[in-house]
């Protein structure tokens, strides 16, 4: 196997993404102090990690940008990972209005042309700079290459089932499970209940009720051809 490097800024040390990067086969990660961003993958791409907390403050205060520009102006691909609670779901300081908020995630995609991810922890962080670099080489199996090590505790196996679904992190996990009581508890649930979770926004809410709710098509068998009572309309 090839093996990837992801560089880390020496300020992300205290961070567990590190840590759950490092844990992944194949995967080395390298420690320097980096100009911009906290993280290069396979030297290609560099991405700015910011909390939700700490990319709302840099909103506040007027940092944003000028953070943008310079990730923008010394990167050749750069890319901004916001990690934790939806910072547009009402969950911000009473200063930010929600507007505002959502007027800077649009600023930074189409005026500053700067992709901007959302995690909801920093396992779901660790796994798509993991995934983005299997991407990178053309390894990768899908939108989240889930490469971390599989758990063999009880718990542990449940947060991971959970967490196959796109857009559940490690803590909306606990807090489903939490709610309901069980994985089938949690499948169970309608969207309305789901939103009554703590960091189960309608996004989330929404791919839980998809997949759930999806037909199953098998891959390995061709579309079916319409039949004569059927019409292929």
């Amino acid at each position: 196997m090839t093996e990837t490097v992801i560089v880390a800024d020496y300020r992300e040390r205290p961070a567990e993404v590190p840590r759950l990067l490092g844990a992944v086969r194949g995967v080395r990660v390298v420690w320097k102090r980096l100009a911009v961003g906290d993280y290069i993958v396979d030297g290609r791409v560099t991405v700015e990690r910011k909390t939700t907390a700490d990319w709302m403050r840099s909103l506040l205060d007027g940092r944003l940008f000028s953070q943008a520009s310079r990730l923008k102006s010394r990167a050749p691909r750069p890319l901004m990972v916001i990690e934790g609670p939806d910072p547009a779901a009402g969950l911000n300081p009473p200063r930010l209005d929600p507007a505002k908020v959502r007027g800077a995630l649009v600023s930074l995609a189409a005026v500053w042309y700067l992709p901007v991810v959302r995690t909801g922890d920093q396992e779901e962080t660790a796994e798509i700079l993991v995934s983005m670099a299997r991407m990178q080489r053309g390894r990768a199996t899908g939108p989240y290459d889930r490469q971390l090590a599989k758990p063999k505790r009880g718990a542990a196996r449940q947060l991971h089932v959970l967490q196959a679904i796109p857009l559940i992190g490690a803590q909306v996990a606990r807090n489903l499970l939490g709610r309901f009581g069980s994985i089938r508890g949690v499948l169970a649930a309608n969207r309305e209940d789901l939103m009554e979770v703590p960091g189960v926004d309608p996004g989330r809410a929404r791919a839980i009720c998809q997949l759930v709710d999806a037909p199953w098509r098998d891959p390995d068998q061709p579309p079916r051809a319409p039949g004569k009572s059927e019409t292929p309309w």
